[in-house]
């Protein structure tokens, strides 16, 4: 998510998400599947452990089954939660979120929505084609402005891909 980590329920999440990230990501790439993402949700009463994987083709219900029951397995055995939690394996979706640098390179030339965590050019919302990322330089064709906007990626809150109907590019 740009520049910023995801908000959690507490200050050691980010090392934990770092943590349970360098656990599993190992045994996803081994079932053939990209680590997308690892948030944290909740609190310590109803904590969800959410990973998005993907590959080639999209995921299928069968597909998160077999990473849910794998990755289930490894952290058992390594134990990094300290509290109950949900694990809950699922697809990025069609308006997958982009979450690292290499995202912004990968999804160059498709349509985009963009939040910033201040405004830039009075708007924090912007939506166009991903022209990719340069240094910490995202640079969108703006729909609504019809032109280039070049955005810091420190200051992305969000962004991920948007759907148009009768379009279809899998990547």
């Amino acid at each position: 998510m740009g520049g910023q980590p995801t908000f959690f329920w507490g200050s050691q999440d980010v090392s934990l998400v770092e943590r349970v990230t360098e656990i599993i990501e190992p045994v996803i790439a081994a079932l053939g599947f990209e680590l997308v993402h690892v948030e944290i949700a909740g609190g310590r009463r109803g904590m969800i452990l959410r990973v998005l994987v993907d590959k080639p083709g999209g995921v299928t219900v069968e597909d998160c089954a077999r990473v849910s029951e794998r990755i289930g397995v490894v952290l058992d055995v390594e134990d990094p939660i300290p509290h109950r939690y949900v694990l809950e394996v699922c697809s990025p979706g069609i308006e997958r979120g982009l979450y690292r640098r290499s995202d912004y390179e990968r999804f160059s030339g498709r349509l985009v929505k963009i939040e910033t965590w201040e405004p830039l050019e009075g708007r924090r919302h912007f939506v166009g084609e991903l022209l990719g990322i340069e240094g910490d330089d995202v640079t969108v064709r703006e729909r609504e402005l019809q032109r280039e906007v070049v955005i810091p990626y420190p200051k992305i809150r969000k962004a991920h891909l948007a759907f148009e109907w009768g379009k279809s590019r899998a990547r």
